[in-house]
């Protein structure tokens, strides 16, 4: 009998020697899953980049081929660019009513371009508004809150609003 509680002893370390050395297994394995997963992860992640950038440059290529002779795309966007780069620059610059109508001109004069732009962009086949399309939704975007914070400012949407909201009209139209 003496020798049984020394035995239970030795059973009982026994025992949760064997759980310690399969829960060290286990995370072992939960480790190695971990970066096995991981890897392809990154692996998926590098094909996808890569294989975007080909059907983005494929895209463009198309869109290049099916613009009419004499029309170049990267004028356009640059123009396009351009029309947003200043509109932002005019709307940044009010903080009151003083401030908007003193920059009245200025928005004018950036969105000025848009009418040949329109017609320009309007003539395009559907293959070459794609790139145009995504500079026109990008540009929207970025001049959406800039115009819902200056029209935020008490009297200022009253002045801007003329002038701002057609060209926004606009840049909707042309981008769908």
């Amino acid at each position: 009998m003496k020798w049984l509680i020394p035995l239970a002893v030795v059973v009982v370390l026994a025992w949760f020697g064997r759980q310690y050395l399969s829960n060290n297994d286990a995370g072992d394995a939960v480790a190695t899953a971990q970066n096995t997963a991981s890897q392809v992860t990154e692996q998926a992640t590098e094909q996808a980049t890569e294989q975007a950038t080909t059907v983005s440059a494929e895209a463009l290529q198309a869109a290049k081929n099916a613009a009419p002779a004499g029309v170049d795309l990267s004028k356009i966007t640059s123009a396009l660019e351009g029309v947003f780069g200043s509109t932002t620059e005019a709307l940044s610059g009010i903080t009151d009513v003083e401030s908007a109508t003193s920059a009245v001109p200025d928005i004018k004069a950036a969105t000025a371009p848009l009418s040949g732009l329109s017609d320009v962009i309007t003539r395009l086949p559907e293959a070459a508004k794609g790139p145009i399309s995504a500079v026109l939704n990008n540009g929207i975007a970025a001049l959406q809150p800039l115009i819902e914070k200056v029209t935020a400012i008490p009297g200022v949407a009253e002045v801007v609003h003329p002038i701002i909201g057609p060209t926004l009209e606009k840049l909707q139209a042309l981008a769908n």
